[in-house]
């Protein structure tokens, strides 16, 4: 039998034998099927086999097997046909077959069975049936009639919906098997013809009664629908009053939602404008990481950088990407030194990460500190404010509670690192010729770089805290206000005055260093800003020493100059002009500061149409913020040096 899952085969009634003289072959003829329900549950009418698909690709070869073995053929189909009873067949069985000739010779093998695949059917559940209405035959195989239940075929149907048909899987009992084989066997004086003809009436009778059924049914269920319609009509009639008083509240308050809601947009407009460029950063920064790899490893060369950066640029301004002239042939030169052909969405990240490595270089305050990235605006985090030491255990405290030491326990405390928005803007006339903007990209680029960097170094010294990073100096004021007990930082007054005649020297900075108490030992930890006019007051004194001075160990940092007992020093020109109590000086313990960065930086661009010029944008959000702070909240480790009052 075959194993496909809409494969069947039915063993049916006895066959009738002839033996043919002249080649020694057998003719056999019987029903190959019978519209009797078999033990399967199973009925073919007689309608099913005239159809054309049923008989149609069998007659091209009507093989005869033995036991459903595609590997026996034993003969072929001579004459096949539907009839009132059945499917009617009559055979060749050639003496090949070999033991199976001689089982049919001698009468021991007497039965059809059909192989074939159903194509529709239905199942009628108050009879258990199942009416086979499309099938296409497959084989015709001669087999032993199974004496017993376990020996009938139970195939699953080629139906889409298998769950209607879940009951054809119901075996009937071996007792209802028996019973049905008793009544038919025991019926005196009657053929084989005669059983056939009554069993093909039964069937008849059966699907008259389904239909008969199945359209009570149908009434009944058009009946309850109706029912059904009736009900919801009323429900919806009496409903509609309600419904629109309920539409007309929930339209009222949607409109004083709305306008609420538009007010806290308009209120939260900057973060609201942050999240989306940071929602953007990521979602892009996992499109494009693989291209940015490959765009990365091709330019490696700083002179093929700074041709994408300059075509990413000049892209922006003329609005055509880098489908410019330039542009073309910078992506042709770079898909030269790259593996796989990238796209222009990735010369972006080339562009920012550049600005942003320019930017860096120029700085020379905010590389102090650490830099760490941040996934939003605001990020909380535990801070230990404080230390303690282990505990020396005695020999007799062995084996005993107190051999592990005393416990050391750390009330740790929150701070909230934030960031803010820093942007630089430059104009352009609007020129669409790349000859014309070409030269001045340099210029452009510049402009950003160094906006961005003055600033930032600016903001870190000197920024008030409001609408911009709070600077070293003002913290430095702020903690002097703090209680002196939990102090360690704020203002050293010297007595360097502004206009030189009382120069500073490297005595007042220790004397300022001594403020910082704890955080101010280790001096790889610190780091001295002088303002122009304090350097050069400096390098007179003893105890300076230039940076060809200072050894393997000296800290180089941007705008290092030399180092002050051991303290590494740098130079910016952000302190304000020398006057009565103005800052000329900052010690402070970089360790106790650090720079939060949400994002790099990104450009974009705008028209100004009343003014006829191209606006160009660089923005980033940074901030600097301390770890260490007392009781009052008051920062450590951080000292500004004065002039006299």
């Amino acid at each position: 039998m075959s194993k496909n899952n809409n494969y069947r085969a039915k063993v049916l009634a006895p066959i009738s034998i002839k033996e043919h003289a002249e080649d020694d072959s057998l003719v056999i003829e019987g029903y190959a099927n019978t519209v009797v329900k078999d033990r399967a549950g199973d009925v073919i009418p007689k309608s099913t086999w005239e159809k054309p698909s049923a008989l149609g690709n069998y007659n091209k070869n009507p093989i005869i097997l033995a036991y459903h073995d595609h590997s026996k053929p034993i003969g072929k189909a001579i004459d096949i046909y539907a009839d009132e009873k059945g499917l009617k067949l009559k055979a060749v069985i050639s003496k090949g077959a070999g033991d199976v000739y001689h089982l049919i010779k001698d009468g021991v093998l007497q039965t059809f069975s059909v192989g074939f695949a159903i194509n529709d059917a239905k199942y009628v559940a108050e009879e258990d049936t199942f009416y086979i209405t499309d099938v296409e035959l497959h084989e015709v195989s001669v087999v032993s009639v199974p004496c017993n239940q376990d020996s009938v075929f139970t195939v699953s149907k080629s139906i889409e919906n298998a769950e209607d048909f879940k009951k054809e899987f119901i075996q009937p009992t071996e007792a209802e098997v028996n019973e049905k084989d008793n009544e038919i066997m025991s019926t005196p004086n009657l053929s084989m013809e005669d059983i056939l003809a009554a069993a093909s009436a039964a069937a008849a009778k059966t699907v008259e009664d389904a239909e008969a059924k199945r359209a009570l049914a149908a009434k009944e269920k058009a009946e309850k629908e109706a029912a059904a319609k009736a009900a919801a009509d009323l429900i919806k009639t009496q409903a509609s009053a309600a419904a629109k008083e309920l539409v007309t509240s929930l339209e009222e308050k949607m409109a004083k939602d709305s306008a609420l809601f538009a007010a806290e947009v308009k209120k939260n407009e900057e973060t609201i404008v942050a999240l989306k460029e940071e929602i953007s950063a990521l979602v892009n920064a996992g499109q494009k990481k693989f291209q940015y790899n490959a765009v990365a490893g091709a330019t490696k060369d700083a002179g093929l950088r700074k041709e994408v950066s300059d075509a990413y640029l000049l892209g922006m301004l003329t609005k055509k990407g880098m489908e410019t002239k330039y542009g073309s042939s910078v992506v042709q030169k770079l898909n030269q030194s790259s593996s796989i052909e990238v796209s222009s969405d990735s010369y972006e990240t080339i562009f920012s990460t550049d600005l942003i490595r320019d930017i860096q270089a120029a700085l020379v305050i905010a590389p102090l500190f650490r830099e760490i990235n941040m996934n939003a605006a605001n990020l909380t985090i535990p801070v230990n404010p404080g230390r303690k030491n282990a505990t020396w255990v005695t020999a007799a405290q062995y084996g005993t509670d107190n051999s592990s030491g005393g416990e050391i326990t750390a009330a740790l405390t929150e701070i909230t690192l934030s960031t803010m928005k820093l942007a630089a803007k430059t104009y352009i006339t609007d020129e669409t010729s790349e000859d014309a903007i070409m030269p001045l990209l340099p210029l452009i680029r510049q402009h950003l770089v160094e906006a961005h960097a003055n600033e930032i170094d600016r903001a870190f010294l000197l920024g008030t805290g409001t609408n911009q990073p709070k600077g070293l100096t003002v913290r430095a004021q702020e903690a002097e206000t703090a209680n002196d007990a939990g102090r360690a930082g704020g203002v050293e007054v010297s007595t360097a005055t502004a206009n030189g005649a009382t120069p500073i020297t490297a005595k007042m900075i220790l004397k300022a260093r001594k403020k910082m108490k704890l955080y101010g030992l280790n001096v790889r930890d610190i780091t001295l800003v002088v303002s122009t006019e304090a350097y050069f007051s400096l390098v007179e004194d003893d105890a300076w020493a230039d940076m060809d001075k200072v050894g393997s160990q000296a800290v180089k940092l941007n705008g290092q100059v030399g180092q002050i007992y051991g303290m590494p020093v740098i130079v910016s020109d952000q302190f304000d002009a020398p006057g009565a109590s103005v800052p000329y000086a900052v010690l402070v313990n970089t360790m106790n500061f650090l720079v939060p960065r949400q994002r790099g930086v990104t450009v974009k661009t705008d028209f100004d149409v009343e003014k006829d010029r191209r606006v160009i944008v660089a923005t980033q959000r940074l901030n600097l913020e301390s770890l260490i702070r007392d009781g009052a909240g008051k920062d450590k480790g951080l000292v500004s040096v004065t002039y006299a009052a």
